[in-house]
């Protein structure tokens, strides 16, 4: 009886262990969108600009939820997200007067981020 015991017990234990690995493996059904078109300064002052960018050819079977804005100050300085946006434009601000930034985009989903796209020219804030 105790063996009898032990056994369904240690079944018990596979099945609740294999329910929690089923549990985990489950796929995400979608793939990361592809890439936005390369960003383009259309506006700039003393603070910030404009930039315009064109959705991604494929949107990996869900719907694009909104964009991740990263810029770089200089050549030699890191990507860092600036902001997000829902749409295909984006404004801004509290840039530096004098410096050069570049944009790049990248696209969201239920599957996550894109790649980034390809940088925009550096342009230098300042004003019109």
């Amino acid at each position: 009886m105790k063996k009898i015991r032990k056994n369904i017990l240690k079944l018990f234990l596979f099945v609740c262990f294999g329910l929690a690995v089923a549990t985990i493996a489950f796929a995400n059904p979608f793939d990361p969108p592809g890439r936005p078109g390369t960003p383009m300064v259309i506006d700039k002052n003393k603070n910030g600009c404009t930039i315009e960018y064109t959705k991604p050819k494929k949107d990996g079977g869900s719907p694009i939820t909104g964009y991740i804005i990263e810029c770089r100050d200089g050549f030699w300085s890191s990507w860092k997200i600036k902001g997000i946006s829902t749409t295909l434009r984006y404004t801004a601000v509290n840039l530096i007067e004098g410096h050069e930034y570049s944009f790049r985009v990248k696209a969201v989903n239920a599957a996550g981020p894109s790649e980034p796209s390809d940088p925009s020219d550096y342009e230098t804030i300042k004003d019109r």
